[in-house]
C-alpha cells in the first residue's frame, strides 16, 4: 500500500474556512487514489484533527462515527460549520454590493460572483451579474454607455468595462512626462536660474561704479 502524506487539521476556530478546507480534502483524497468510503472517512477523522473529530462524535452520536459513510460525515460537518444562510440575506448583500473606491473591475466582479454562490439565482445568474456590476460602477460615464447598449449581456458588459479600464490606465501612463521632459524642465529652470544670477550680479557692479564717482 503506497504511504499517504499526512493532511493538514482544521481550525475549528475559522468554521466559514470549512468549503474550501472540504474542497482541497477532496483533492488531496483524489491525488491520493482515495475513492473507497471508507477508507476516506478514515482520513478524515484522523486527519482533520482532535477537535474536529471530537465534533463528528457528537455530530453522529448516539452512533460511532465509522457506521458512517464519508459523505454522510462531510454533510453533517458542513451543515455544522457552514449553515445555509438566508437567500434573502444573500440577495441583499448581493443587490448592495458596489464598486469600491480603488478596487479594480476584475475583483469587483469576483467579489459579485463570491456573493452570487447562495443567492440561488439558478438561469438568471448572468442577467443579475449584469444589472449589479453596471448599476454598481463607480465610473458614471461608463454606465451611460452601457445602458445604452441594447441587449446588453454580462459578457459583453464585463468585456467593455474591463477594456474602458484599461484604456484610462494607458491615458494616465501617456500623461505622464517622461524623464527626458523632467531633465529638460530642470536644465530649463536652471538656466533661467543662471540668467537672473547674472542680472543681478550686473546691476551690482553697476550700483559700486556709480558710488564710485559719487
Amino acid at each position: 500500500m503506497n504511504h499517504v502524506r499526512h493532511f493538514e487539521e482544521f481550525d475549528v476556530s475559522n468554521p466559514a474556512g470549512w468549503e474550501e478546507y472540504a474542497e482541497r480534502l477532496e483533492f488531496y483524497m483524489a491525488a491520493n487514489g482515495i475513492r473507497d468510503q471508507q477508507r476516506k472517512l478514515a482520513v478524515l477523522c484522523s486527519s482533520s484533527g482532535p477537535k474536529t473529530y471530537s465534533i463528528i462524535r457528537s455530530l453522529t452520536s448516539p452512533d460511532a462515527p465509522s457506521t458512517k459513510t464519508f459523505d454522510e460525515v462531510m454533510t453533517l460537518l458542513r451543515d455544522h460549520f457552514v449553515p445555509k444562510p438566508s437567500e434573502i440575506y444573500r440577495r441583499f448583500q448581493f443587490q448592495r454590493r458596489s464598486q469600491q473606491v480603488g478596487e479594480g473591475i476584475a475583483v469587483y466582479v469576483a467579489e459579485l460572483r463570491h456573493l452570487a454562490q447562495h443567492c440561488n439565482f439558478g438561469d438568471t445568474l448572468d442577467s443579475r451579474l449584469r444589472d449589479q456590476l453596471v448599476c454598481g460602477l463607480r465610473d458614471e460615464a461608463l454606465q451611460k454607455q452601457l445602458l445604452a447598449v441594447k441587449e446588453l449581456t454580462f459578457a459583453v458588459a464585463l468585456e467593455r468595462a474591463l477594456a474602458a479600464e484599461a484604456a484610462t490606465v494607458q491615458v494616465d501612463e501617456m500623461r505622464q512626462p517622461s524623464a527626458s521632459d523632467i531633465i529638460d524642465v530642470k536644465r530649463l529652470s536652471g538656466t533661467r536660474r543662471s540668467g537672473d544670477d547674472s542680472v543681478r550680479t550686473d546691476r551690482r557692479r553697476r550700483s559700486k561704479r556709480r558710488l564710485q564717482f559719487l
